[in-house]
């Protein structure tokens, strides 16, 4: 005679069948859509790849870009073994140091490269003994490449201020003729001249800050209405015009 289970237990034994289904099909499932999602993304390179190869102009012009960074990286890690090799291999910093000065040389080859040499691409020798230097000495070309972007900054600065300057001298040539009102032309000046003091503040280069220094020793000069002057020089702090006199004086870092 054939045994029969309890109702309860068929039932909890029906249950668990169910629950171990269920897990296998999620899992059946989450195996699919990453199998599909790693095709998606197989098949993207491949597309990629085919649209880089299958552009010429593409390639030519990327190609100095990738000699250029590959042989600074490897003079990033040329310097990263000179200093470390002295005290023993065991110094050699595999896992951090070493690829971030590589990084670091692929950067500085970039920037002399590109940048402050802009050197012939055409030289092959040339390039790739200019690209590994560079590498090498990655410090100072990253230095004076951030340098380079500053006096960029700087000038734009120095440029704006002169412009500011010109606009506060127009505004009181305005306002001496009688075509604006102290009401009118006393916000804009009080305006021009605090971005004049923003602008002081933000320029590092030190012929540029003698340059702005005599533009507003020209503005100050040139204009005749001393309540003007006033309001120009109580909008401008006193360290900034302390410093844009010395500037104007002797050209030096007060």
């Amino acid at each position: 005679m054939e045994a029969k289970l309890p109702h309860w237990a068929a039932t909890r034994s029906g249950d668990k069948t169910n629950v171990v289904e269920h897990k296998q099909k999620i899992a059946s499932t989450a195996t699919h859509r990453q199998n599909h999602l790693a095709v998606a993304v197989f098949k993207f390179r491949l597309d990629f790849l085919e649209v880089i190869v299958s552009t010429p102009a593409l390639v030519k012009s990327a190609l100095p870009f990738f000699i250029v960074a590959t042989m600074g990286a490897l003079g990033g890690t040329l310097a990263h073994f000179l200093l470390a090799l002295p005290a023993g291999v065991s110094e050699i910093d595999w896992s951090f140091k070493l690829p971030v000065e590589a990084a670091l040389g692929a950067l500085a080859s970039t920037i002399f490269i590109f940048l402050l040499a802009n050197t012939d691409r055409n030289d092959a020798s040339r390039l790739l003994a200019l690209s590994l230097i560079s590498g090498f000495f990655w410090k100072p070309v990253i230095d004076a490449g951030a340098n380079y972007y500053n006096k960029i900054g700087d000038a734009g600065d120095v440029a704006q201020f002169g412009e500011k300057t010109n606009g506060i001298q127009k505004i009181e040539q305005r306002l001496s003729t009688g075509n604006l009102s102290d009401e009118e032309a006393i916000p804009l000046i009080i305006d021009s001249a605090e971005q004049l003091n923003s602008l002081w503040g933000s320029i590092e280069d030190r012929n540029l800050k003698s340059k702005a220094a005599r533009n507003y020793e020209s503005l100050i000069s040139g204009i005749n209405n001393e309540d003007v002057k006033k309001v120009i020089e109580k909008s401008i702090s006193a360290e900034r015009l302390r410093q844009i006199e010395l500037y104007t004086q002797e050209g030096l870092l007060p």
